[in-house]
């Protein structure tokens, strides 16, 4: 019944009032719900609502209702701890850990700010309900959780998936060599060589950030220099991207090469760099003329 998965994107806060804490829970009338502690809502807009059973051992159910997301009516199992001032709620989604609700601030001081973290999604702020925390059924939460457990629901938001991911990460590649291709008045095209790129790096990093420090440098060049437009109109038409190098650039017969690797830091000038010593061979590389 611990079987976890979950949630978030980043987010506004909203206040709530040190007068409308969430109240402490009433004597639990479920199997396994004696081990409730507190149990509360907050709602947002457009009708969001989050359903949390706080339980006694620092776990907790988490049901949100009302957003367009995969975690839509998922009672997913979290840990909760305290960090300083805030209250952490967290899961795993597609294999990471995630934090899916945060509540910041001093409640006796600066009030309490609330946010909730939905993959995929925007950021959505939400604030205790007294009328909708009465509403909270123990019951019909740790019923759901355990037959969407039982049918493999939650196993399936929790595992990772090469496939999904690289899926997701080549789109965003596309979106933005459309972006570049627009400024340079070219079709430019983009892809990550998946072959260099570990499972781990996949985890832990947004790989396409990396992919894309290329296009925007591409893109900056069009937009600076009607002789780098020029330049890229007539001799690029594809970029890939490489995480076995350590920020080097090679243009070969219309197909230019971005060679760097997740150790990395401020990829965009590196990215510029590399590509003025492509223009302009001999060049120390600054990006001043890009």
């Amino acid at each position: 019944m611990r079987s976890i998965s979950v949630s978030v994107a980043m987010i506004s806060l909203l206040c709530s009032c040190a007068s409308t804490q969430p109240p402490a829970a009433s004597s639990a009338t479920a199997a396994g719900a004696q081990s409730v502690s507190k149990r509360f809502a907050l709602v947002g807009r457009d009708g969001v609502v989050v359903e949390v059973l706080d339980l006694q051992d620092g776990e907790a159910l988490i049901r949100v209702s009302g957003a367009e997301s995969p975690l839509q009516n998922k009672v997913l199992s979290h840990r909760r701890g305290k960090d300083a001032q805030d209250l952490r709620y967290t899961t795993q989604w597609a294999g990471r850990e995630w934090l899916t609700l945060l509540r910041s601030g001093d409640s006796s001081w600066i009030g309490t700010y609330w946010r909730l973290y939905l993959p995929g999604g925007e950021a959505i702020p939400v604030a205790y309900s007294e009328e909708r925390s009465e509403q909270v059924d123990a019951d019909s939460l740790f019923a759901a959780h355990e037959q969407q457990r039982r049918a493999g629901e939650l196993e399936q938001l929790q595992r990772f998936s090469q496939s999904s991911e690289r899926g997701e990460q080549d789109e965003t590649v596309s979106t933005s060599a459309g972006v570049a291709s627009r400024e340079c008045g070219s079709t430019l095209e983009a892809a990550i060589a998946w072959d260099t790129v570990s499972d781990q790096a996949l985890r832990e990093h947004s790989v396409s950030d990396y992919c894309i420090s290329a296009l925007r440098a591409l893109q900056s060049a069009c937009y600076s220099s009607p002789e780098l437009k020029s330049f890229i109109q007539k001799e690029v038409r594809d970029v890939s991207c490489r995480f076995d190098g350590s920020g080097e650039m090679s243009l070969n017969a219309g197909h230019l090469t971005w060679s760097m690797n997740i150790s990395l830091g401020d990829l965009d000038t590196l990215a510029s760099k590399a590509f003025t010593r492509i223009y302009l061979p001999g060049e120390a590389g600054s990006a001043a003329a890009l």
